[in-house]
């Protein structure tokens, strides 16, 4: 009898490991796994059916969209956009370039500049077997980014806001525009571009000083920057034209901006203290509008390898900039 028992008991082991072995990839513990030979990255901590509220708001401000057919695959995330999402990055916020000429090259050259799993080559506009779309409301203004999920079910990281799976022309309308370019996963080498970009760091002592200039503001500005800062976030989380944008620079677009704006260069220090938090990216464009001194501002050429570094890291270089000039 006792034998028999260990036998059973050795039958429900292996058992339970056949089981774990066949667990769903979203109860794994692992972010990256292969669909097709194809290296994808996702959120596994969500997938659920959007809320009767989300629904709303979606079917509303993209009037193709079955948001039947919509499934949530990531919260409201202010670090990342669709830009990054597509080209599989999660850990920054990459501001689509124009023209369309341009935007292309963001992808073809992703996998060097941004150490993105892959680089990407242009196919024919809605190629059936595309692995990324790249939108625009026409071929001088580029909007959007979405990438294949599985089948014909599309994946996007709106904005600021969800991210969804969608039909692939689901997102159509007057903020997106439409499908101007498609592309394809392409492991080749871009031998001319030989230099990639290391990543900025601020010490502590620069955070520590960048502090002490802060609370060196006079407290009456201190409070009223921040009210203001509270505002303009508010309003860009609420307004479609904002929320889903995947520049910053839309923002400058509400009037909260310029609220702001108006307070002049005595806010820059409270502006460097925000910008230590990798979240408060987006103040560069407020910082750029008050800075009088183009010398300080961080701006591109042609060929500047930084170009597509993303604007997390641009606003660290930004701050180290800043404070240099203090010496």
């Amino acid at each position: 009898m006792r034998y028999l028992i260990v036998f059973l008991f050795a039958l429900c082991f292996v058992a339970c490991q056949q089981n774990d072995s066949i667990v769903p990839d979203v109860a794994k513990s692992s972010k990256e796994y292969s669909v097709s030979d194809k290296s994808v990255t996702r959120a596994i901590q969500t997938y659920r059916e959007p809320t009767n509220e989300e629904k709303q708001v979606l079917s509303t401000d993209f009037p193709y969209l079955n948001t039947d057919r919509v499934m949530v695959t990531d919260e409201a995330n202010p670090l990342y956009n669709c830009i990054a999402y597509s080209m599989g990055l999660e850990d920054r916020w990459i501001d689509p370039e124009s023209p369309l000429s341009s935007f292309q090259q963001q992808y073809q050259n992703a996998k060097i500049l941004y150490y993105a799993p892959n680089n990407y080559s242009v196919t024919s506009t809605l190629d059936y077997n595309a692995d990324v779309d790249g939108w625009g409301t026409s071929d001088r203004n580029m909007t959007h980014g979405s990438k294949r999920y599985s089948g014909t079910t599309w994946e996007s990281k709106l904005g600021r806001y969800l991210r969804i799976t969608h039909d692939r022309l689901g997102l159509m309308g007057n903020l997106y525009g439409d499908v101007q370019t498609s592309f394809n996963i392409s492991n080749s080498r871009m031998s001319e571009i030989a230099r990639t970009i290391e990543m900025d760091t601020l010490t502590m002592s620069d955070k520590e000083k960048i502090k002490k200039l802060a609370s060196q503001v006079p407290d009456s500005i201190r409070s009223r920057f921040s009210i203001l800062v509270d505002k303009w976030n508010f309003a860009i989380d609420h307004n479609p034209k904002t929320r889903y944008s995947a520049s910053t620079y839309s923002y400058a677009g509400l009037p909260e901006f310029n609220s702001l704006k108006s307070m002049g260069e005595q806010i820059i220090p409270l502006i460097m203290e925000r910008l230590i938090n990798p979240s408060d990216f987006y103040l560069l464009v407020l910082y750029e509008a008050v800075q009088n001194d183009s010398n300080q501002k961080i701006t591109y050429k042609n060929g500047d390898f930084h170009i597509l570094e993303g604007e997390q890291n641009r606003a660290i270089r930004c701050v180290k900039k800043w404070l240099e000039q203090l010496k």
